[in-house]
């Protein structure tokens, strides 16, 4: 309701402030349509990771994972409902059970929910930004099972790393970093059976087949960059 309202008053408020719009991706660029700005006005590519430095993580990380690839799932976020966290691990569980492997679920942040326990579920809690290398090279898959995830960052950051991923079909960065089947897979947010499915693809992979996943996630991490928000910026300064 707030969102209507808002497309209706944007005109005497927001289009007599404001000439242009710099929004995340195509989602938020729909929603700002609706607000009246025109589409030539409008950039997307707003938020980016800090992409050299993932680089830097996946070319030094590649040769070790070529050599023997980690059978780890990562999550990092917070301990949150709506990030799906326990959607994730009755999933991860469940798969266990039913299928026995050695894949384990390395999972990074903190929140109010009460960490699960499961000798196949490992919890570091909050890691510092500065840490996450030490994390990253001993695991091989991304996954954000978020329930609601307008965007996320994190998935820039991991694919540039060269991670496979699996999200969740509300992570709204899936759009610009995630081919079904090329570098991961979608699932339906909240629902078990879905991520369960999701898991049960990348554990019946080859370590080949990831690692080309990996791959495409590095070259798709490309497509939005600090240089790239630094032309951007500077496009939209000159149409003034």
């Amino acid at each position: 309701m707030k969102q209507r309202l808002a497309t209706v008053l944007s005109r005497f408020t927001l289009l007599t402030v404001f000439s242009h719009a710099w929004v995340p991706g195509q989602t938020q660029k729909k929603y700002v349509l609706n607000l009246g700005f025109k589409e030539k006005n409008i950039q997307t590519g707003f938020y980016s990771c800090d992409l050299a430095h993932f680089e830097t993580i996946y070319q030094s990380q590649k040769l070790q994972k070529q050599q023997a690839f980690p059978k780890r799932f990562i999550y990092v976020g917070r301990y949150y409902a709506f990030k799906g966290i326990e959607d994730l691990w009755k999933a991860f569980i469940e798969l266990q059970n039913e299928q026995p492997n050695e894949w384990e679920l390395w999972c990074l942040g903190v929140g109010d929910i009460e960490p699960v326990e499961h000798l196949n579920i490992k919890h570091f809690g909050f890691v510092q930004p500065k840490d996450l290398a030490s994390y990253t090279s001993q695991t091989g898959v991304f996954i954000l099972p978020s329930r609601f995830e307008p965007w996320g960052v994190v998935v820039h950051e991991f694919a540039a790393s060269g991670f496979p991923l699996l999200l969740s079909s509300n992570v709204g960065a899936k759009e610009q970093f995630l081919k079904e089947g090329i570098n991961g897979f979608e699932f339906e947010p909240g629902n078990v059976s879905s991520i369960k499915q999701a898991l049960k693809k990348i554990v019946s992979m080859s370590h080949e087949d990831l690692l080309k996943m990996g791959a495409a996630s590095n070259h798709m991490s490309k497509s939005v960059s600090p240089k790239i928000w630094t032309d951007c910026l500077i496009q939209m300064i000159k149409q003034q």
